[in-house]
């Protein structure tokens, strides 16, 4: 009440209380305006008492559920075949056979060598398991089921690894390694700690260390643990490969949105099992009236038995058959459908693919069905991939080679294949893609790169195969097909065979006409 209400309080009342009374009306109408103006979305409703979203930041949100989802999708993943072959999906689409580099520039010959031996084989697994393209698969798998993955850099002597082509190895791990308790100011530099990974104090977006445990924190080993303090690890020989969606420092599972669907999925699954199983519980009760015992004896013992094909038994007097068969019902299937599109739209993969269900498509279809999602895969290839698994292993290979004196680091470009991408059908996509390259709208480059091959290695194995064929005496399929296609151009068309027609073979005469 300011200083007018209280004036006119003391000289009338009620002219103070007509005053607020006023002042009352005009608010709630000017809060009435306010609502209807309002998103649709954030109108109250009886029906959304119950939904309470709050407005926490990224961080806070996955803080307090990264681990938990984690151990989830990791259950399904074992136990759902659903949340399994969306795994693999990812992963498949992904990376597939693998995702290629090449370098280009001043000693690129010699990168190129090293690089080959190296990446190409399990020389570059610290677990001397897998080869770089089987590392950038796991790498791919663990991000998608834990929200993030971590590669870590390991130089190693050349006196204790005398065979690897550069003295470095990569290592790849899970996200449980990061301390995400660990939170606070460094003493020793006064850099802030997030969830177990430390900023820079002057450039507080800028990642300077990652606390780490020695090993996984759930791992059950026969040594005992060196307690669960974490150590100190520079940024730069670590990559942490996460989808960020926010301002969020860690990633969450790429299954987030789907693992409600996927459990109620196993449910309803386990429920309809387990209705089978009643639905084929055929019994028979007998009931008697209790004539047939008779006076003065003791009851006759009651025996089940067991129905069997073709058996005839015999009932005595007063005995009475009745027969209990569950019910069967249908309508399940539409269902678990439906069920399944919920869990592939929540993960943004087509239906056909998750439920490996095609009834009903065609060409048409599967195409169109598969655009989005191509694109989606594009984009998180060049967007999280390239840069984690493919660009960041290759400077660090460049400069373990600047290390070991092979060459000098930085001077070099790189050249990124992607893998091949399976075509609906063949025939089709590749008469398209002719099409666009004789309409300038596709360069052979690139044609060559969507079959997940190098354009300047293909044109090198091309040449060398043409001078091979040539030496022995045979014409190689390219350069038949140039033939055809000058017998078109200066007869107006051209055998199958590629040779021009035989004047004295009347059929050929005929068909060249």
């Amino acid at each position: 009440m300011n200083f007018i209400d209280r004036v006119i309080d003391f000289v009338s009342p009620t002219a103070g209380n007509a005053r607020r009374a006023e002042r009352l009306r005009a608010e709630s109408y000017a809060m009435a305006e306010l609502e209807m103006r309002a998103y649709a979305g954030a109108k109250e409703s009886r029906g959304w008492d119950d939904w309470n979203p709050t407005g926490t930041g990224a961080n806070a949100e996955i803080g307090s559920s990264v681990i938990k989802m984690r151990n989830r999708v990791r259950q399904l993943y074992r136990d759902n075949g659903i949340a399994n072959n969306i795994i693999n999906l990812l992963v498949v689409n992904l990376v597939g056979d693998g995702i290629t580099a090449t370098f280009e520039g001043t000693a690129s010959a010699r990168r190129n060598k090293r690089w080959d031996i190296w990446f190409g084989s399990t020389q570059c697994d610290a677990d001397g398991i897998y080869d770089g393209y089987g590392l950038q698969a796991l790498s791919t798998r663990i991000m998608a089921e834990a929200g993030g993955v971590i590669i870590r850099r390991r130089w190693r002597s050349p006196f204790d690894y005398p065979d690897l082509a550069v003295p470095m190895q990569l290592q790849v791990l899970e996200p449980d390694f990061i301390d995400l308790q660990k939170n606070g100011a460094n003493p020793d530099n006064g850099n802030l700690i997030i969830q177990g990974i430390e900023f820079d104090r002057t450039n507080p977006s800028k990642r300077v260390a990652f606390w780490m445990y020695r090993e996984h924190p759930g791992e059950n080993t026969v040594v005992p643990m060196s307690g669960l303090s974490s150590i100190r690890v520079d940024a730069a020989d670590v990559i942490y490969m996460f989808r960020k969606e926010r301002n969020n420092i860690h990633g969450i599972s790429w299954l987030h949105a789907a693992v409600p669907h996927i459990k109620h999925f196993d449910d309803y699954v386990e429920t309809l099992e387990l209705k089978a199983k009643i639905e084929n519980c055929f019994t028979l009760f007998i009931e008697d009236d209790g004539s047939i015992d008779m006076p003065g004896t003791a009851p006759k013992k009651r025996q089940d038995f067991k129905a069997q094909p073709g058996m005839v038994r015999y009932l005595s007097k007063g005995q009475k058959i009745t027969a209990f068969n569950p019910s069967d019902s249908g309508g399940h299937t539409m269902l678990l459908q439906n069920f399944v599109r919920m869990i592939a739209v929540s993960v943004g993969i087509p239906y056909d693919l998750v439920w490996s269900d095609l009834t009903g498509a065609n060409y048409s279809s599967l195409r169109v069905g598969s655009h989005s999602f191509r694109q989606r895969v594009s984009q998180n290839q060049w967007h999280i991939l390239v840069p984690n698994i493919v660009e960041t292993p290759a400077r660090w290979f460049d400069e373990a080679g600047d290390r070991a004196g092979y060459w000098t680091a930085g001077k070099y470009t790189l050249s990124v294949t992607m893998p091949k991408v399976i075509a609906i059908d063949p025939k089709k996509d590749g008469d398209a893609e002719v099409r666009d390259m004789e309409n300038g709208l596709l360069t052979w480059a690139d044609g060559v790169r969507s079959r997940g091959v190098n354009p300047n290695k293909q044109r090198a194995a091309l040449k060398k195969e043409i001078a091979e064929f040539e030496a022995d005496g045979m014409q190689h399929p390219m350069s038949r097909a140039a033939v055809v296609a000058k017998n078109a151009a200066t007869s107006g068309g051209a055998p199958e065979d590629g040779k021009p027609p035989d004047e004295d073979d009347p059929v050929e005469k005929e068909e060249a006409a």
